[in-house]
């Protein structure tokens, strides 16, 4: 009794082949989609992560110790803003003080880019906010900070004034020109994100 012996025919491989090579360019496209995607999820997810911390520090620091607000960080009272009816004040910050329960300022405005908080230390009785403010930096160099703008209103002499503070926030792109920071090539690598809060003022 003869052996008999299986093989693929010539057809069978070459159709074989033919499937793989319409497989693989369909498989590396779904594969090339999931990688942009898991980069676009990162980088929204570092924006988002920065800008809720930023937007945090500034609501509880102003919610909870405000008192004034100043266009001036020497804090006189010929220096206080929206301190009458239908008075605002606006700014990006280099001219916004906010004088707190003790009696020192401190301030949120933009520094290379990054949100950064400067105030009077409230440890050191004989601190001089005016000549050596501490700055500290809310935001890191991973983001860019834009538009930053921060102002007060009050309409009624019955309430205390409200802040209002917004600004946009994209990942950085480490090798773009000034002032094109938040574009990329490829738009799936672009990140960005706007934040916009209002605080009232306690009354003290």
């Amino acid at each position: 009794m003869g052996i008999t012996k299986k093989a693929f025919t010539f057809i069978e491989i070459v159709v074989v082949i033919g499937v793989i090579g319409m497989s693989l360019p369909i498989l590396f496209t779904i594969i090339f989609a999931i990688t942009n995607q898991t980069l676009k999820v990162q980088r929204l997810s570092e924006v988002k992560k920065q800008g809720d911390y930023a937007i945090n520090v500034i609501e509880n620091t102003i919610r909870g110790y405000a008192v004034k607000i100043y266009d001036k960080d020497t804090i006189l009272d010929e220096d206080e803003k929206c301190k009458d009816i239908d008075s605002s004040h606006s700014s990006n910050g280099t001219d916004f003080y906010i004088k707190d329960i003790s009696g020192k300022y401190f301030n949120f405005q933009l520094t290379d880019s990054k949100i950064a908080s400067e105030s009077a230390d409230p440890t050191d009785p004989d601190f001089d906010p005016v000549s050596d403010p501490v700055s500290v930096d809310l935001t890191s160099d991973k983001v860019f900070i834009k538009d930053f703008a921060i102002q007060c209103n009050r309409n009624t002499t019955a309430y205390p004034p409200i802040i209002s503070i917004s600004f946009n926030i994209c990942y950085k792109n480490p090798l773009s020109a000034v002032g094109e920071e938040c574009i990329f090539t490829r738009a799936e690598e672009t990140a960005s994100l706007y934040y916009q809060t209002k605080i009232k003022l306690r009354n003290y």
